[in-house]
């Protein structure tokens, strides 16, 4: 569910308020910066001179990793190129876990996320 879905949604449980579209604004806030962890095991090297900055990137929840139960694992079309630090990626996790969708894209050295 996106934010207008919400707010909508919200406005029709509270007796019928409605909020005319063009006064719901939206616009994208940056969430989190950082490095991609565990590139070298993954697709990377296959696909370095392939990528620019600002390509969008997936981010694809693995509850079944065995090592990181809030596993957030990074794709560039179809090549995984690695997962979000374990120490951070609590937070994102359930945000996405939740349905929320979330953007990211390669920023110089590192991916940055957004909703």
């Amino acid at each position: 569910m996106n934010r207008l879905e919400f707010l909508q949604n919200l406005g029709l449980g509270a007796g019928g308020l409605l909020l005319p579209k063009h006064l719901i604004k939206r616009s994208e806030i940056k969430i989190y910066d950082n490095y991609i962890r565990g590139m070298h095991h993954y697709q990377y090297q296959e696909i370095r001179k392939q990528i620019q900055i600002g390509n969008p990137l997936i981010l694809e929840r693995d509850a079944e990793n065995i090592y990181d139960s809030y596993a957030v694992a990074i794709f560039w079309n179809d090549a995984k190129l690695g997962y979000l630090p374990a120490y951070e990626n609590i937070v994102i996790a359930n945000v996405l876990d939740n349905g929320v969708e979330l953007k990211a894209q390669i920023i110089p050295f590192t991916v940055l996320i957004y909703s």
